[in-house]
């Protein structure tokens, strides 16, 4: 119960614990979750957390991919064709 308590997630400590864990599509089930803005960035950055406590060095590395794309395609010239 301790473990459970220190980290981010039920899923991370049982990824720790696994090698592989298969779920039995009878016991998936849909689930409707609210999508504003507070509760998406929430979500993500609790996928990151997960992430980046096994591997640091690649959640950055993939993280800065996705800023610098960003960048580039806010700061970018938006040009499209003329016809």
């Amino acid at each position: 119960m301790t473990n459970l308590r220190s980290t981010v997630s039920d899923d991370a400590l049982l990824a720790e614990y696994t090698d592989e864990v298969v779920a039995s599509r009878e016991l998936v089930s849909v689930v409707r979750v609210p999508g504003g803005p507070r509760i998406t960035y929430e979500r993500i950055t609790r996928f990151v957390t997960i992430f980046y406590r096994f591997t640091p060095r690649r959640t950055i590395a993939i993280l800065g991919r996705f800023v610098a794309v960003t960048a580039a395609t806010v700061a970018g010239p938006c040009s499209s064709p003329r016809v």
